[in-house]
C-alpha cells in the first residue's frame, strides 16, 4: 500500500472543517493517526489563526474494546437501515394530516428530515469520522424532544372523541421512541467501547 506523502497528507488535512481538525488533535490518537497528519493540522490551524489546543494523551485502548462491534454495531445498523424505514414505515401507516402547512405535511417533512439526519449520523459513526458521537448524541437529544412534542401538540389538537383511542396508542409509541433515544445517550456516554473507538 502506498505511504501518503506529506504534501499529500496537508492537501487532506487543508480540506477538513476547523472542528474536525481540532477533534483529531485534541483527540490524539497515535493509533489512527501518523505524526505527519498531527504535524499537517497544526500547521493547518496555525494558517487559520486558530489557536492551538492542548492534547490529551494518548493511552491505546486494550484491543477488546475498540473497533464498530457489539452494541455500536447494532446502534449504526439502527440509524443506518432500521431507524429511516421506521420513521418512512410510520408516516406511511399513519394516513393523517393533522398538522399541514399548504398541503405539506409537517410529520412527512420531519420524517424525511429524520430519516437524512439517522443515515448521516450512522455513516459518520460507522467509519469513525471525527465528532460522530457529538453528531449522535445532537439527533437522540431531537428525537427525544421531538416526540414529546408531537405528544403535546396532538393532546392539544382538539380532536373528535372517537379519536382518542388514536390519539393515546400514538402517545404510547412516541414515548417509547423517546425512551429508547435516552437509552442510546446512556449507551454512548457509558460505553468502554464508544469511549475507545472515538478516544473520548
Amino acid at each position: 500500500m502506498a505511504i501518503a506523502q506529506p504534501d499529500q497528507i496537508a492537501r487532506s488535512m487543508q480540506q477538513r472543517t476547523t472542528e474536525e481538525l481540532l477533534d483529531i488533535w485534541t483527540c490524539n490518537d497515535r493509533g489512527q493517526w501518523s505524526d505527519s497528519v498531527f504535524n499537517a493540522i497544526s500547521q493547518a490551524l496555525s494558517e487559520r489563526g486558530v489557536s492551538i489546543p492542548p492534547q490529551s494523551i494518548f493511552v491505546p485502548p486494550p484491543p477488546r474494546y475498540k473497533g464498530v462491534r457489539g452494541w455500536l454495531l447494532f446502534f449504526c445498523v439502527s440509524l443506518t437501515v432500521l431507524a429511516p424505514l421506521r420513521i418512512m414505515g410510520e408516516y406511511g401507516a399513519a394516513g393523517t394530516d393533522i398538522w399541514s402547512i399548504r398541503g405539506i405535511s409537517i410529520d412527512g417533512l420531519f420524517s424525511f428530515v429524520f430519516a437524512c439526519f439517522s443515515i448521516y449520523v450512522g455513516v459518520c459513526l460507522w467509519r469513525v469520522r471525527p465528532g460522530a458521537v457529538k453528531k449522535a448524541t445532537v439527533f437522540l437529544w431531537c428525537v427525544a424532544a421531538l416526540n414529546v412534542v408531537v405528544v403535546l401538540l396532538t393532546h392539544m389538537a382538539g380532536l373528535k372523541p372517537s379519536a382518542n383511542g388514536k390519539v393515546i396508542e400514538e402517545a404510547i409509541i412516541r414515548s417509547g421512541a423517546g425512551a429508547i433515544a435516552l437509552a442510546w445517550l446512556a449507551y454512548l456516554g457509558s460505553s468502554k467501547r464508544v469511549k475507545a473507538t472515538y478516544c473520548m
